[in-house]
């Protein structure tokens, strides 16, 4: 968890806090919620084969200490979140989201999002389940490599090496990073610029989102605004 006196000072100069989606707002959980259950009845089991299902049990409760059962209502893509934050290897990992929702909370500071809970869960919707099931079967069989990849996540992190996080966040998801990164990303500039109108805005979205030609900051940019790197 990296978090400096400068960043720190920043946070506390803006009158509100924008995250990618506003989870503080129940109506939006709500709606997010929906869009990742299994409306039709259908099981998370159904979507593995009888032995990955019984590889990913296994997964679940020796290394994640949780049982995959709790998820049998909710469509795959519930589980990339899950495996993220489990995969971190790490006692206690820290959300940033969280701890700034917190801190947002603390000082009184509006909580808003760039898009609301429909058009992320439309977004998510690219990620199809077979996908999913193959990665989660991937860090199954690959306890190594997955650390090994979390790792490197974790060092460039530190080093606020963004353009590697970028690099590594497009090799994963290949042929998807234009829906989930590229069209977000010239998407929320309109609505950034907009909400920087209105005051001073601290705005708090993936890592991924930040760095090459068609990132934030270069979007920024263009649009006419100076952007400064704050260590």
């Amino acid at each position: 968890y990296l978090w400096t006196d400068k960043m720190d000072a920043a946070f506390n100069e803006s009158d509100e806090l924008c995250l990618e989606m506003n989870i503080t707002d129940q109506a939006e959980l709500g709606k997010y919620m929906a869009g990742i259950t299994n409306t039709t009845g259908r099981q998370l089991e159904t979507y593995f084969t009888p032995q990955q299902y019984k590889e990913a049990s296994a997964y679940f409760k020796d290394s994640l200490h949780t049982d995959i059962a709790q998820y049998a209502g909710l469509k795959p893509i519930a589980l990339a979140g899950i495996l993220e934050m489990k995969s971190m290897n790490c006692h206690a990992p820290a959300s940033y989201e969280h701890k700034l929702i917190a801190a947002a909370k603390e000082k009184k500071m509006r909580i808003a999002g760039l898009e609301d809970a429909t058009e992320t869960i439309a977004i998510i919707s690219h990620i199809d389940a077979d996908s999913i099931i193959a990665g989660l079967m991937d860090l199954v069989h690959n306890k190594q490599d997955s650390r090994k990849y979390t790792r490197q996540i974790m060092d460039a992190y530190q080093q606020q090496d963004i353009t590697t996080i970028t690099a590594i966040a497009r090799g994963q998801l290949h042929d998807k990073a234009d829906a989930l990164l590229d069209d977000r990303n010239a998407r929320w500039i309109p609505r950034m610029s907009e909400k920087m109108k209105q005051g001073q805005i601290f705005f708090a979205v993936g890592a991924g989102h930040l760095a090459d030609e068609k990132g934030v900051i270069t979007l920024l940019r263009e649009a006419g605004y100076k952007v400064v790197a704050v260590k």
